[in-house]
């Protein structure tokens, strides 16, 4: 599907990258998972080679991961910002899971990176205090 089509500008490596106000912002109802596999999970930016690109590996409780596949692209609502981002399910024999990580986020860069680890962080405590 091109890019545009789903509101994406497109956009080379290296290329400025949308502010917050200029992206989309994605429902539930919109999900392509396979829409995202080269995308930076924060901003939705390309990213050209995942050597240069960030992870965020997280834990999660059995329960919140069964009856995904493995290394499947799963939506993730962040209650904190009311936004959703793709979680990539490890598979058993992943670096990651060997760490005792159960899914990750990639990001383009440190700032985006930080910025989703703050709002999973946010949204974590969100839950826990309802």
């Amino acid at each position: 599907m091109a890019n545009r089509e789903k509101g994406f500008k497109k956009q080379k490596t290296g290329e400025r990258k949308q502010s917050q106000t200029e992206q989309k912002q994605f429902s539930m109802s919109d999900w392509e998972p396979n829409m995202w596999r080269s995308r930076c999970a924060w901003c939705g930016s390309l990213i050209g080679n995942m050597k240069d690109g960030f992870i965020v590996p997280v834990s999660l409780q059995e329960a919140a991961i069964k009856g995904f596949e493995q290394n499947s692209i799963q939506p993730l609502f962040l209650s904190s910002i009311n936004k959703v981002v793709p979680m990539i399910i490890t598979d058993k024999d992943s670096k990651i899971k060997k760490a005792f990580k159960d899914a990750y986020f990639q990001a383009c860069c440190k700032k985006c990176a930080e910025n989703l680890k703050r709002e999973i962080q946010n949204s974590l405590t969100m839950s826990k205090n309802y």
